[in-house]
């Protein structure tokens, strides 16, 4: 399905953000008008959807990224946390001797970690939304590997927040937004319905009402599950849906997106920890845990870039 505009008004929001952010950081009034478009832009595009008696994760990849990209940005107070993230770039880019004069930065939900594309003398550099939670450290080091290539340390730096859960939740959450919910949690193999009821029964007495579930779209090699507060929804990778996984694999996922609904997220610091240790610790109750831990590292050796 096609809807006319959807990637340049989400473009237009995202060159918005940049060239505005001072206002836009310093104002409440400019983010909530900001905040106002992109509802109605969200609230179009679905309606155009519904008025075809379709949804938008029938749109063509680069609109339905576009949609899930405001969609995003929308939700509890990811704006501003977009926001912040643009201004941890900017002063990364001001303190670097390399840095074009004439830049604009943007982010976006896309495949590339990040692309960088000139236009006459106008650099245009965009980041993976997944780096919305990256701090000062991470920012440098990616803005020095898309405008100087960096060095050793700088990629380093980058690959391990990529492999973080911090990364890959943005995401899993990000592509959420787009996927009908209903009647998805039968895969191929395993079937999500039957993998909550047993984790419900086993580990939390089975007083945890059921969530939405679903399977995500694509093969993942870092993050095999995810759970959006939100909407409480929990999204396991479509990695998982393979004969040579076991049910106990599938478990042990679900069992840790679970622990995030009972767990919720601990502010501290201005960033939202997920993992404390009081999850941690009831993580580790899970049964064979270790078994479990390492059958999912092998899962992502065989999944990940050979």
């Amino acid at each position: 399905m096609r809807i006319p505009n959807v990637v340049k008004n989400a473009g237009v929001f995202s060159q918005t953000m940049w060239l505005e952010l001072k206002s836009l950081l310093e104002s409440t009034d400019a983010r909530g008008s900001l905040h106002s478009d992109m509802l109605e832009f969200v609230s179009h595009v679905k309606a155009v959807c519904g008025l075809r008696d379709d949804v938008p994760s029938s749109l063509g990849a680069p609109s339905r990224r576009a949609y899930c990209w405001v969609k995003f940005l929308v939700a509890d107070d990811n704006l501003r946390l977009h926001l912040n993230a643009l201004d941890r770039g900017r002063r990364a880019l001001e303190n670097m001797s390399s840095a074009p004069d004439e830049v604009e930065l943007h982010m976006a939900d896309m495949n590339p970690i990040w692309r960088r594309r000139t236009r006459r003398r106008l650099v245009l550099l965009t980041m993976n939304e997944g780096f919305i939670h990256g701090d000062e450290t991470v920012w440098r080091a990616l803005l020095r590997n898309s405008v100087s290539k960096g060095g050793a340390r700088e990629r380093g730096t980058v690959n391990e927040y990529i492999d973080s859960e911090e990364f890959s939740g943005v995401l899993f959450e990000m592509e959420a937004y787009a996927r009908p919910t209903n009647g998805l949690a039968a895969g191929l193999v395993h079937d999500l319905d039957s993998c909550f009821d047993r984790v419900n029964a086993a580990y939390f007495t089975g007083r945890l009402d059921r969530p939405q579930l679903c399977w995500n779209n694509v093969i993942t090699s870092r993050k095999f599950g995810h759970y959006e507060f939100a909407r409480d929804i929990v999204m396991l990778s479509i990695s998982l849906d393979d004969a040579a996984v076991t049910s106990r694999l599938v478990d042990y996922v679900m069992y840790h997106e679970l622990l995030h609904k009972t767990h919720g997220v601990k502010l501290t610091n201005g960033r939202r920890m997920a993992h404390t240790s009081a999850f941690r610790r009831d993580e580790r109750k899970f049964l064979a845990y270790e078994d479990a831990v390492a059958e999912l590292g092998a899962l992502a050796r065989c999944r990940g870039p050979r």
